[in-house]
């Protein structure tokens, strides 16, 4: 199940036969899955993924955005969707609990795996779209030493250690009092127990391909992956940076619209046909419109620079 809409009968499904499990998990920071390219993350400045012509717009006055806010709108009102989605900062507790049946998250080859040795209970997944490489998801796997360290140079010397070594497998090993002996490369640690809940994100340390597998993991695992980043589509403005310089102010306004509309319509707690009008023009009063404009010029100088 590949959309929104196909996914109504299980949540009727759930919603009706089992009272205590949450059908739609999902907090403030939720987005449908819609074919766009966000120039700021959970801002409505975005590009068509599939269109080709580079043209800087407002998300929420497109057809997609209108239709998906209709169909949480619709979830939210038949309960489907937690009565404080808006407000939710985190999934912690209801992923710890098990008591879900679906949420969204940026997926990669065998993430079930993990999911599953994280949450403690079997996780299946479906990719919502093809494999597309967007600038967060770049600089989601980048690495950076702090301004306020104390010992840079020293940082240093481990990342250089981290990346180009098994060091790296050793390190996203659980520090725990129970640990089994230790297996062959494919498995390191089969079995292991924390008091506290240990789970580290491995793609954010190191070179995740020197990692150890998890239990199910193919042999093959790492070619897998190699061949799933090969086949990623780059978005429109992979490697565009959009200098925020000449409108921190309208940006500011922006954000503050945002506070007050974005979490309530994307988790569908309000309806649309009354607050996204409401919406777009509160973002229009804040400057939207200047900072389009902004972000269009840097853009198509961007791609004359780039060809």
């Amino acid at each position: 199940m590949q959309s929104l809409d196909s996914l109504e009968p299980l949540l009727k499904t759930i919603k009706e036969k089992e009272p205590g499990v949450v059908p739609f998990a999902m907090n403030k920071d939720y987005l449908p899955v819609l074919p766009y390219d966000y120039l700021i993350s959970n801002l409505p400045m975005a590009v068509s993924l599939t269109s080709g012509d580079y043209k800087v717009i407002d998300v929420l006055e497109t057809p997609e955005m209108k239709q998906a806010l209709e169909t949480m709108h619709k979830y939210y009102k038949a309960g489907y969707v937690s009565a404080e989605a808006a407000t939710t900062t985190s999934l912690d507790d209801v992923q710890k609990s098990g008591k879900w049946l679906l949420d969204r998250a940026a997926t990669t080859p065998f993430a079930d795996n993990l999911w599953s040795t994280a949450y403690g209970y079997p996780v299946v997944s479906t990719p919502a779209s093809e494999s597309i490489v967007y600038n967060w998801s770049v600089m989601g796997s980048m690495q950076a030493i702090s301004a306020n360290s104390k010992h840079p140079e020293k940082a240093m010397e481990f990342l250089n250690l981290l990346t180009p070594t098994l060091l790296c497998a050793t390190w996203l090993i659980p520090v725990s009092r129970t640990c089994t002996t230790r297996k062959p490369k494919t498995t390191v640690w089969k079995t292991w127990t924390s008091p506290k809940n240990y789970d580290m994100p491995t793609f954010s340390l190191g070179n995740i391909m020197l990692t150890y597998l998890n239990p199910g993991d193919p042999a093959n695992k790492w070619d897998e992956y190699k061949a799933f980043n090969a086949a990623g589509k780059p978005a429109p403005t992979l490697g565009f940076n959009f200098d925020t310089s000449k409108v921190t102010t309208e940006l500011a306004s922006i954000q503050n619209v945002k506070d007050e509309f974005w979490a309530a319509l994307m988790t569908g707690t309000v309806d649309p046909n009354t607050y996204l009008p409401k919406a777009i023009d509160k973002f229009k009063a804040a400057g939207l419109d200047k900072v389009i404009a902004e972000a269009q010029s840097q853009l198509d100088e961007w791609r004359k620079t780039n060809k």
